[in-house]
């Protein structure tokens, strides 16, 4: 589920859940990494190696990034 589907009803983090299999991070990691500055993709590329398996996730968590600038 992307973050931003009912952007307006939650929480881009309320919902933890796995967002990238091939590295085990949650989208809680991928939040607190956001709110730690890591405010573009590749700065979460960086720091938690999302999207550096499959890039199944890419979608996701840059969906994750734009809801939670967003809600800032």
């Amino acid at each position: 589920m992307a973050c931003c589907k009912k952007k307006d009803l939650i929480d881009c983090c309320t919902n933890d859940h796995l967002v990238c299999v091939c590295m085990g991070v949650m989208n809680s990691d991928v939040c607190q990494a956001i709110d730690h500055g890591a405010d573009t993709f590749d700065k979460l590329q960086q720091k938690l190696e999302v999207g550096t398996g499959c890039s199944s996730c890419v979608s996701e968590v840059n969906d994750i990034l734009k809801c939670k600038k967003n809600k800032s």
